[in-house]
């Protein structure tokens, strides 16, 4: 995995999954749009000993697994550590915006990853359609489907906080 900070530097996002390196183009701009509305959103509702962290920092799940999610809610004391990378046990929820080039990885691998890895929540952001379909940890390696929001069906959540959300805000 420390070969992935030798990497160049040429807009492609690299990650390790199951020991296969994964080269992904350059999100698309409903995809960066959908993820920077998100963030702002989750922060601006999230309590003090929260964070919201955007793309860019590693995830690393097993030796062989290192995934950079698209947004992720951490504890405001993991966020002080100042590291480069991610705990599982740091981690409340994990959120993936679909892109074409990727979305079996999300809707498939890294679903198993994260969950494998005890990560309470895990959302997937469709930015086309302006879905967001929100997934539970079963505690037992898998993830459960709790909730599945169209444009103009507003959520409200209580977990990783209070939280109220309208998917049509996300583009």
């Amino acid at each position: 995995m420390e070969d992935l900070h030798h990497l160049p530097a040429d807009g492609n996002r690299y990650e390790i999954s199951r020991g296969h390196l994964l080269v992904t183009p350059s999100p698309s701009m409903p995809h960066n749009v959908a993820a920077f509305e998100l963030a702002r959103r989750l922060a601006d509702q999230a309590p003090d000993q929260f964070r919201v962290v955007a793309p860019g920092i590693g995830l690393p799940l097993r030796h062989d697994v290192l995934y950079l999610p698209d947004l992720a809610v951490i504890t405001a004391a993991a966020a002080r550590r100042r590291a480069t990378v991610l705990y599982p046990d740091e981690v409340l929820l994990v959120a993936e915006v679909l892109s074409p080039s990727n979305a079996k990885d999300d809707l498939v691998e890294k679903r198993w990853g994260y969950a494998q890895a005890g990560i309470p929540a895990y959302w997937i952001v469709d930015p086309e359609k302006l879905t967001v379909t929100i997934l539970t940890n079963d505690g037992h390696g898998d993830y459960t489907e709790t909730t599945h929001a169209e444009p103009g069906q507003p959520l409200t959540l209580d977990f990783p906080f209070p939280l109220h959300l309208d998917p049509a805000d996300l583009a």
